[in-house]
Parts: C-alpha cells; sequence; structure tokens
C-alpha cells in the first residue's frame, strides 16, 4: 500500500473520518424499531452526498448500495433489504466514502429494543477488541500482533472469532494490503509500518466462528446461525501510535 505522509492528504483522511463518524452518529437517529433497512441506507447515502462527499461502497466491485446492513447471523456485507427492524435484533451498520481522493471506512453494530444479555456482552466484547487493537499499533510491530490482540478478547469471553475476514488497507483505495485478520501469532505477519492507514475491524460471534457467502454472493453469515458483531475504526499509524480517524 502507499503511505500517506503528503500532509495535504492528510489533512483529507482527517477530514473524511470526521465527517464520515458525524454520518455515523446521526444515522442512530432513524436506527430503531419499525425502521425499514432501505430508509437507514437512503438517509445515509443522503448525508454523505450532501457533506460534499461521494459513497465508497457504492459500485465497488459491483456491490449495489451505499452501505453494508447486516442483521443478527449476517456479519458483514448485507446489502440492503425491506426488512422491518425490530426489539432484539443486532444491526452491523457499515459505511464507507470518499472525501477528495481519500476513502475512510467505519462500522458499528446497534442494539434494536430490548436484547439479551450475551448480546449485550457480544457488543461489548467486540468494542473491547477494537480498543485493545488500536492500543497496540504502532510503526514495528507486525499485523500478526494486532490480530493475537482481538482473538485474546474473543477468548476471554467465549466467543466465536471470524478468521477468514479481515481488517486491511484503507486511504488510496477502499480495500488495501495489508489484511489484518482477527486472529494471529505474535511477532509474525506483514510489518506496519507510519503513514499506514488501516480498517481495523474486530468481527465475533455468540457461536461457532464458521461463516458463509449467501445466496445473493454478498452477505457473509454465520453458518450456525448464531448472532455476529462487528465494529470498526479507520486509524493512520504515527509515530507514536495509531490516530483513530473516524472519530467526531
Amino acid at each position: 500500500m502507499s503511505l500517506i505522509s503528503d500532509a495535504n492528504d492528510l489533512n483529507n483522511l482527517r477530514k473524511g473520518g470526521k465527517i464520515l463518524a458525524d454520518i455515523i452518529f446521526q444515522s442512530k437517529t432513524v436506527i430503531k424499531e419499525s425502521t425499514n433497512l432501505l430508509e437507514i441506507d437512503r438517509f445515509v447515502e443522503s448525508e454523505i452526498i450532501k457533506a460534499g462527499c461521494r459513497p465508497s461502497f457504492k459500485g465497488f466491485e459491483g456491490y449495489p448500495a451505499s452501505t453494508c446492513l447486516s442483521v443478527n447471523h449476517e456479519v458483514v456485507h448485507a446489502i440492503p433489504k425491506s426488512y422491518i427492524l425490530k426489539s432484539g435484533d443486532l444491526l452491523g451498520l457499515d459505511v464507507g466514502l470518499w472525501y477528495k481522493s481519500i476513502a475512510v471506512d467505519t462500522a458499528i453494530t446497534v442494539a434494536i429494543g430490548d436484547i439479551s444479555k450475551r448480546q449485550q456482552e457480544l457488543m461489548l466484547s467486540t468494542q473491547e477488541a477494537l480498543k485493545a487493537a488500536i492500543q497496540v499499533i504502532k510503526p514495528g510491530i507486525r499485523t500478526g500482533d494486532i490480530g493475537y490482540c482481538i482473538q485474546k478478547v474473543a477468548e476471554k469471553n467465549k466467543l466465536g472469532i471470524v478468521r477468514n475476514l479481515s481488517g486491511h488497507g484503507v486511504g488510496y483505495k477502499v480495500h488495501d494490503y495489508p489484511s489484518i485478520l482477527n486472529c494471529g501469532r505474535p511477532n509474525q505477519g506483514e510489518l506496519i509500518k507510519e503513514g499506514m492507514a488501516l480498517a481495523i475491524e474486530p468481527m465475533f460471534t455468540l457461536g461457532g466462528g464458521e461463516v458463509k457467502t449467501a445466496i445473493d454472493g454478498w452477505a457473509v453469515e454465520t453458518v450456525d446461525r448464531s448472532y455476529a458483531a462487528q465494529f470498526e475504526h479507520t486509524i493512520l499509524v504515527s509515530k507514536s501510535g495509531a490516530e483513530i480517524i473516524t472519530v467526531r
């Protein structure tokens, strides 16, 4: 991947990240019981365009929407469909945008109405893994160190790890090198360098970690149909650590 060092590109990365974080925050006003997923996708796309940006997912490798809206056993990449949210659902909202020549990417999982204690633990643990991974990132570590950090949180909380999906480079491309798995071995994998923009995205389940691609060729779902959660930030690797880009 190309390292980001140009002052203008760094400014665009930070500006795009803030815009995306604001859009995610605003989207929570429409994510609630009785809302159709198609309404959420339309809202997010409208906000992206209103901010002077472009949806980065729409058209990427043929993907037809501006968001990925994954419900319950869907882990990632679910195309928004005519589904009405109900109490007890977990909704994964994954959004990316282009701000000028820079792409940023973020995701949250939202509880709809009342959810079980175990669903709450799933969400909190996935968030915990994201925070833990970000804290260890600095120049000189390797992708396996990040994956190992995420893996430890899942194992501690007895959650399934989605092992064959990954975080990735971002910035000049929607999906760039390197891949960052949600499991790994310390001191193994690709070297992390200053100037890398990375999308870190732990994905855990309440069952096993095995997944399959749905019949539409896009959504990735748990084989055992257990609930899944995903949280994601775009970060910039700096001299001293990781700067969270997709934050308000």
